[in-house]
């Protein structure tokens, strides 16, 4: 039930089945990384795994995100946006895409996918529910996954709890959701083998399905609470509780005593470093999974599993928004969970866990508690930009502070564009005013640091809601595609992409890959795209929708480009007839 949650296994859950296309995806998330945001658009909306990375500009990326501010909406925690090392000049992109959720107490904490898929032929619509414990972000700990199918039939008043939770502020006032809203009372999503009840809960606060008392129970949580342990049932005959060391060290030896207590050994957690001990950039694989687990007494052969986002502590029940999963099993898997684990005396296997041996307990750092003190009173205080016209060769962003910031002395503040990590200013007052720039430098990103005085500092972006004109919108992304397309040789080597025309070694924009030239000439133009033609005549009639990433393309270099005007009219001359097979054009 756990595996490392790198990216390709994360994202191949978010790939539609063969035969379908993603026609809207919603994403919650606590924390994210814009990086993999362009990765999960990759698998979404073109059906295939990203290979490599996603920190530079590429002709994959920019085809899954031709209309992703319709199709995507994903949801964070309003903070919880890592500063990338690289600006990506695709996140313009993205930026309608992604809403922040600031929260006065407790956090935005769910993970979930709910996803939309059509098939092409037929037009059937199939559903997919995705929860799990891992962050939309390229950590590689052990995570849970819980996903299931589900297709439109008869039956009413399904997903009852599901439903609500997406109708309810901070996601219900979205009009993304309402035709998904519509769908869902009707959708019967498939349950595991042998499984009696599928239940979500989105509000610990409520009713939950711990039973009074228990006969075998275990916790999995790379955070616990002493407060929470208290509340979840024991078992009485045997209960697990499997941790990160850290945590339990913080827990005294007599609230630990009812549970065998283990961690991660230390060999899995640091896999990748005795893997290989050049790795560039080293990650800890930490327990970062969610489960509950317990048996009733007097139904030992009934296993109950509640999966999810839910930390073991009292702010995951009862303060932050989560997202979890209740199982019930007809049958006990307990042995499949835990030996695996935890091992069985009577089985010499080799198992993840080892048994906990406590240390002293790392005292906590007390400037962190300020940090998020002020990290969270940033968030409530400023959600919009409002971006002008300063005259009529640059433009202007400014930035409200409905209320004032008090921080402790040796604490600053600063704010920044993702565009211009540079271009610097301090956080204070009732406004940001960054002005006199150019187009390019636009964004609703932007990058917030805290200063405790010269030894610590902690960045991360916000996502701003923009209050700008349709006219700068349109300028913004016929500048991105005159960046793009510098030449004949990009814009043909993009076409080629979608076409699966297998010519270039690299996907990246910064690449020459289409043709045996560095540039195309007047000559050569004829000649390079003919290979093309009877891809695009396939394409035409098998998936014409696909036609349409081409056409967009083009209709915005049409607006306005850098290329050389014979060739480019040559290109349009060639495309023309194909236009007339994109579902809603008409030629």
């Amino acid at each position: 039930m756990l595996s490392t949650g790198n990216i390709q296994v994360y994202t191949e859950l978010l790939t539609p089945p063969d035969g379908y296309v993603t026609e809207q995806a919603l994403g919650l998330t606590y924390s994210l990384d814009l990086t993999m945001v362009l990765a999960a658009s990759v698998s979404l909306f073109m059906g295939k795994e990203l290979d490599g990375t996603a920190e530079y500009e590429r002709y994959d990326v920019l085809a899954s995100l031709q209309d992703v501010k319709k199709k995507m909406r994903i949801f964070c925690q309003s903070g919880q946006i890592k500063v990338p090392p690289h600006y990506n000049k695709l996140y313009q992109l993205i930026e309608p895409s992604i809403t922040m959720i600031p929260m006065e107490e407790g956090s935005f904490h769910p993970k979930l996918w709910l996803l939309r898929f059509r098939e092409k032929a037929s037009e059937t619509i199939l559903y997919r529910l995705i929860v799990l414990s891992k962050n939309l972000t390229d950590s590689r700990d052990w995570d849970i996954t819980y996903f299931a199918d589900g297709e439109i039939t008869q039956k009413n008043n399904q997903n009852t709890n599901l439903i609500t939770f997406l109708s309810k502020p901070p996601l219900g006032h979205d009009d993304f959701l309402n035709p998904i809203l519509k769908e869902l009372k009707n959708v019967s999503f498939e349950k595991p083998y042998g499984t009696d009840t599928f239940d979500f809960y989105g509000y610990l606060q409520k009713a939950l399905p711990f039973s009074k008392s228990c006969s075998r129970s275990l916790i999995i949580s790379p955070f616990v609470r002493t407060e929470q342990l208290k509340n979840i049932p024991i078992g009485q005959d045997s209960a697990f509780l499997i941790s990160r060391q850290e945590e339990l060290d913080k827990i005294s030896t007599g609230n630990l005593k009812p549970y065998d207590c283990y961690v991660l050994k230390d060999t899995v957690i640091d896999g990748e470093t005795i893997i290989d001990e050049e790795l560039v950039h080293r990650k800890q694989n930490n327990i970062h999974a969610k489960i509950y687990v317990w048996e009733n007494d007097d139904q030992r052969e009934q296993t109950n599993v509640f999966l999810g986002s839910a930390n073991c502590s009292n702010a995951a029940f009862s303060q932050n928004v989560e997202a979890m999963i209740h199982l019930k099993y007809l049958h006990s898997i307990w042995e499949d969970i835990l030996y695996p684990l935890v091992g069985n005396e009577d089985d010499n296997i080799t198992t993840l866990c080892s048994p906990y041996i406590p240390r002293e307990a790392e005292e906590e750092d007390p400037e962190l508690e300020s940090v998020r003190k002020i990290k969270r009173s940033i968030t409530l205080v400023m959600d919009t930009v409002i971006i002008n016209r300063s005259n009529s060769s640059y433009y202007k962003m400014t930035i409200p502070i409905n209320d004032d910031l008090s921080m402790k002395s040796g604490i600053s503040v600063t704010i920044a564009p993702l565009t211009q990590k540079d271009l610097l200013l301090d956080l204070m007052g009732r406004e940001i005013v960054f002005d006199n720039l150019s187009i390019e430098r636009l964004t609703t990103f932007f990058i917030i640091t805290i200063n405790v005085g010269n030894e610590k500092s902690e960045s991360f972006v916000m996502r701003l809601k923009p209050e700008i004109d349709e006219e700068i919108i349109k300028a913004r992304e016929q500048l991105l595609m005159r960046q793009l397309f510098t030449s004949m040789k990009k814009l043909l080597s993009y076409i080629a992409y979608l076409l699966d025309v297998e010519t270039f070694d690299s996907p990246e924009f910064s690449s020459s890959n289409f043709g045996g030239k560095n540039g195309a000439s007047s000559d050569s133009l004829h000649y390079e795209i003919l290979p093309l033609y009877e891809k695009l005549l396939v394409m035409a009639a098998d998936n014409p929708i696909q036609l349409k990433k081409i056409d967009i393309a083009l209709a915005t270099l049409k607006e306005s480009n850098e290329l050389d005007v014979s060739e480019f009219q040559e290109l349009i001359t060639f495309w023309e007839p194909f236009r007339k097979f994109i579902p809603d054009i008409r030629t």
